[in-house]
């Protein structure tokens, strides 16, 4: 469970930037509007190049649609456009949704007597490529071919990028083969797309490898490539993987960005690893990375995933000093600890401080609470409360129980030999459409179990028919 929230912290902590980005955003698009329309009310007439820049700056505050209107009205106040302002045309329309427009572009250029040039046969490829039209793209492809330039690594890119999206790592290596022998060597991005494609085939050791080649060979890597990497280790727990990647790119003098001691300390925390997840928020902050909320919790995560409950205080009073303010995340990681500690009346309090800060409780802590009250000493005495836990959490949609809160009170159940109550909670649980798992099936046979004498008074085996119901 804490594993899942720290993972979740992501979500809750962007919203904030967010919605501080869209609000600057639109002051951007405010000024741009205005800034076009003043420039068509003066004097002053734009040219392809100004029209281009203008069309640019729109795409760029997510509005491809003004980027459109602005080529359509440049056009008709007899603005040649040229090719590079076509190209624009074609991100715009593809930034519309609208891939049949941009590839209609090619035509239209046809029309006006453009020829396009390979950026806009690239422009193309791309989208094409995003779209998952293999035909269309290696069409596209097939024309920059033909043309006297030929492609460039940014065609061969695309192809690259393709195959790593479709996770068809043996045609990325042949694309590579193909670019080599046609003397286009790749670069940062050509190794980013094969190490993803690598990463999608479940084949680690051999995107290792690439890297390794590539910088004996005197590529010029970045931390997108790392960082790629780095999420094919987390994914597979692969930590210490992880840490030598991360070090060996330092050596090559690529910098790792936050990004990459976030998927550093994510590996740690899927695998578990307190005292490695404390070296790799160490080696962030010795970085000058600062910690946010989403890498406090993942190290809260795998420090509660070993019980260190008084590593994981530590830690909150070092977030609270660097003035990072904990989320539920934090609090569900404090909450694990505590309990993996045997100390679950420590977990209540958590829970309490938690409301008293008014963060809303969720799916995981509520379920940390329940699992708190049933570990309790008097458990018969915290039972009801923990029932009471359950029915807050079903009159609420966004935190509804699932099989490990209805484990965690067929738990308790179980402990005070409440089997009535077991099987009405059981009751309860598949007629909220949520399905027992293993952990279920486990309490329920090993009460069984305890239940079934081995013999009889005579010290005969008992047969089914004999046994307790």
């Amino acid at each position: 469970s804490a594993t899942d929230s720290a993972t979740g912290s992501a979500t809750g902590s962007a919203m904030q930037t967010n919605a501080d980005s869209d609000a600057r955003a639109s002051d951007d698009v405010h000024m741009l509007r205005t800034l076009w329309r003043r420039i068509w009310l003066s004097p002053l007439r734009l040219d392809a190049k100004q029209t281009n820049l203008f069309m640019s700056a729109a795409i760029r505050c997510r509005v491809p649609s003004l980027a459109v209107s602005m080529f359509e009205q440049a056009c008709a106040a007899d603005v040649t456009a040229n090719a590079q302002l076509y190209t624009t045309l074609v991100k715009a329309h593809h930034a519309c949704g609208r891939s049949l427009e941009a590839y209609a572009v090619l035509t239209r250029m046809a029309a006006e007597g453009v020829a396009p040039e390979r950026r806009t046969l690239n422009t193309l490829m791309s989208v094409a490529a995003k779209q998952g039209d293999r035909p269309r793209m290696l069409h596209f492809f097939k024309m920059v071919e033909e043309t006297s330039e030929g492609p460039d690594v940014v065609s061969w890119n695309v192809l690259l990028d393709y195959c790593a999206q479709q996770k068809e790592l043996h045609k990325a290596t042949d694309v590579l083969r193909r670019m080599r022998a046609r003397g286009t060597q790749p670069n940062a991005v050509s190794y980013a797309s094969l190490v993803r494609a690598y990463v999608g085939a479940d084949e680690l050791d051999e995107a290792r490898g690439l890297v390794d080649a590539a910088m004996a060979d005197g590529a010029k890597l970045d931390a997108v490539v790392l960082n790629t990497l780095l999420g094919g280790y987390a994914k597979r727990l692969r930590h210490h993987e992880a840490f030598s990647a991360l070090q060996a790119f330092e050596n090559a003098g690529v910098r790792p960005d936050a990004l990459s001691y976030s998927l550093l300390l994510s590996a740690c925390m899927r695998a578990r690893a307190p005292g490695p997840a404390k070296a790799a928020f160490r080696k962030m902050r010795e970085a000058g990375v600062r910690p946010t909320v989403r890498t406090y919790s993942m190290l809260l995560s795998a420090l509660a995933a070993a019980g260190d409950l008084d590593e994981c205080e530590r830690v909150l009073r070092q977030m609270q000093s660097d003035g990072v303010e904990p989320n539920k995340y934090v609090y569900a990681s404090l909450m694990k600890s505590s309990l993996i500690a045997a100390q679950p009346e420590t977990a209540l309090a958590i829970f309490e401080q938690m409301e008293e800060q008014l963060i809303a409780a969720d799916t995981v802590t509520y379920t940390l609470l329940v699992r708190a009250l049933c570990a309790q000493p008097h458990l018969d005495m915290h039972l009801r409360r923990a029932w009471n836990v359950l029915d807050r959490m079903a009159d609420d949609a966004d935190c509804a129980p699932n099989v490990v809160t209805f484990n965690a009170l067929l738990d308790g159940c179980l402990g005070v030999d409440a089997h009535d109550d077991a099987v009405a909670l059981l009751r309860r649980m598949l007629n909220a459409g949520v399905s027992p798992n293993s952990a279920t099936f486990a309490l329920i046979a090993a009460e069984a179990m305890s239940l079934i004498p081995s013999r009889t008074a005579g010290g005969k085996p008992l047969t089914t028919r004999e046994a307790p119901r």
